[in-house]
């Protein structure tokens, strides 16, 4: 069954009251309180009572005395509003539905930053696309778990998104380890449908850094030997030389908080692995600069901690350049 389609008869589900209950229950208290928090400040109580499975409060219930008759233009502004209000009701809905398959067993403390809050309602509210509410569910349930994390400017990227937008950057996205993208050769972008300008836009509309000439460093983490370790989705890479003072500098893309956090939105919804090519290249780029390079599994993960990883193996990948150490002949 399409990822897709799992999700929404998954969502469906979740509007009965008794599953919408089991799953909170079964949340770390902690991200409990802050969604329950979070919506009671932005949507109100009986938007609580109803993300809960309780009854509606009687607050929550209009009166007949309430009812407002109203004529003409009046009465088309309050029934367009209410087409509006409606529309939005949905949208939150079905984001908040969404989040609670999203939300991970690691937690970290701190509270919900409930200015946060109600600029995450507004923009999210505003989504009809369901890909955009699929990755405003996983901001909120990163936000839920590990608050501080998705910057408000994340939002308002995600917001301006158009289809095509969405489409082009989760392209580039599953290359992207925390914030960076090595930079390989060009031709290695375009055979995969991304070319300079695509770069260019990304810069313009502030989700990568428009400085060209960044590089990162690697410092060995051992004092006998250079080695040091690359994570890369469910894959780690061990760099090794034996010159203890060596260090490895690759060139990248850095991206901005915004477009590190969608696209780690984005490879979380794809449940993504290693693009096979992509570390074949970046391997191959680093046994240029003289560098062992050998590659594990990884089989169980905490953060950034790799706690279990299947045997190294060594890549051995035929050169089609010279290594950049290499003494070139007049």
């Amino acid at each position: 069954m399409p990822h897709s389609q799992h999700i929404s008869k998954a969502v469906m589900r979740l509007d009965r009251q008794v599953d919408r209950r089991r799953i909170i229950a079964a949340m770390a208290p902690s991200v409990a309180k802050r969604l329950i928090q979070m919506v009671n400040h932005t949507l109100g109580k009986g938007q609580t009572d109803w993300l809960l499975g309780r009854r509606l409060s009687a607050s929550s219930v209009p009166r007949k005395s309430d009812k407002i008759s109203l004529r003409s233009r009046k009465q088309r502004a309050y029934s367009s509003a209410a087409v509006e209000l409606v529309r939005r009701q949905k949208a939150i809905e079905n984001v908040l539905l969404r989040m609670l398959h999203r939300v991970d067993a690691d937690v970290v403390d701190g509270a919900i930053d409930l200015d946060w809050a109600v600029i995450f309602v507004d923009l999210a509210g505003r989504t009809d696309n369901p890909g955009k509410q699929d990755l405003w569910a996983q901001l909120l349930a990163r936000e839920l778990s590990h608050p501080g994390s998705v910057p408000v400017v994340a939002l308002r990227r995600l917001y301006e998104f158009s289809s095509a937008d969405m489409a082009l950057f989760s392209t580039f996205a599953p290359w992207v380890i925390k914030n960076y993208v090595t930079r390989l050769e060009l031709t290695f972008f375009e055979d995969r449908g991304i070319n300079q300008n695509n770069i260019l836009y990304f810069e313009e509309i502030g989700l990568l850094r428009p400085n060209r000439d960044m590089a990162k460093v690697f410092q060995s983490q051992s004092s006998a030997n250079f080695r040091t370790h690359l994570l890369y989705a469910d894959v780690v890479l061990r760099v090794a030389s034996d010159n203890a003072g060596q260090t490895l500098s690759l060139p990248i893309y850095r991206l901005t908080e915004a477009g590190a956090a969608l696209a780690y939105a984005i490879q979380k919804e794809a449940a993504m692995i290693a693009d096979s090519d992509y570390v074949l290249a970046l391997i191959a780029l680093i046994k240029r600069h003289g560098f062992k390079v050998q590659q594990a599994a990884i089989l169980e993960q905490q953060g950034e901690v790799v706690a279990r990883h299947s045997d190294f193996c060594e890549m051995f990948i035929w050169p089609s350049k010279p290594p950049l150490h290499a003494k070139q002949n007049d």
